[in-house]
């Protein structure tokens, strides 16, 4: 478990690097119909990622300029009331992991739950855009062949 900022970056870049690899290189056998090895559960888990990671990811900053050039400082408000209305969706999520994880102490857990959208929502996903920045070859990704760049 990585205990500064600094490292966590580091992991992450090495996760989503590692996950872009494997999907749309290792696993590309997935997205095509005629594959033997195609599972429809694969392609579903592919899209999820595509759309909830990688597209969420690469949207956000677009979002956050339009929400400000159309909201002005009004913005602001916005932000905080969606971050206390993903609080509220976490809550019950919260309590239902608590309940179903009787072994693991959860009520000591309960402070980290109102920053965890905050922190998940701009920090993590600003630190995945940045590992995807680097993991795709821009070069290949204007020429229309998404291939992710070989780490060193």
């Amino acid at each position: 478990m990585p205990e500064t900022l600094a490292a966590l970056t580091r992991q992450r870049f090495r996760r989503e690097r590692d996950a872009v690899r494997l999907r749309f290189r290792k696993h590309r056998f997935n997205l095509n119909p005629f594959h033997p090895r195609f599972r429809i559960n694969e392609v579903l888990h592919h899209l999820e990622y595509l759309v909830f990671n990688f597209v969420a990811a690469n949207i956000m900053p677009f979002y956050l300029v339009w929400l400000f050039v159309t909201y002005g400082a009004f913005a602001i408000i916005i932000l905080i009331a969606l971050q206390v209305m993903l609080v509220l969706i976490d809550f019950p999520v919260f309590l239902l992991a608590a309940w179903l994880t009787p072994h693991v102490r959860a009520a000591p857990l309960m402070p980290y739950m109102f920053g965890f959208s905050v922190f998940n929502g701009f920090i993590m996903r600003f630190i995945r855009l940045a590992a995807y920045v680097d993991v795709v070859d821009l070069p290949l990704l204007l020429s229309g062949q998404l291939r992710p760049a070989k780490s060193s």
